[in-house]
């Protein structure tokens, strides 16, 4: 997830062929970043449970 000023398509595009997955740009509405950031946290650990799963 990173965060940005920038709204331009071809930034944004660099950002994610550098690995960047999300983002979200300014101004930052702060309930949408902890709603981003909890999303991401749950996506993590159900791809771990299902690791362990499948392990």
């Amino acid at each position: 997830l990173f965060l940005t000023a920038h709204t331009e398509s071809d930034l944004i595009n660099r950002a994610f062929a550098a690995g960047a997955d999300d983002y979200i740009s300014k101004p930052i509405v702060e309930q949408e970043l902890v709603t981003r950031i909890v999303n991401r946290l749950e996506r993590l650990r159900l791809r771990q449970k299902r690791g362990q799963l499948e392990g």
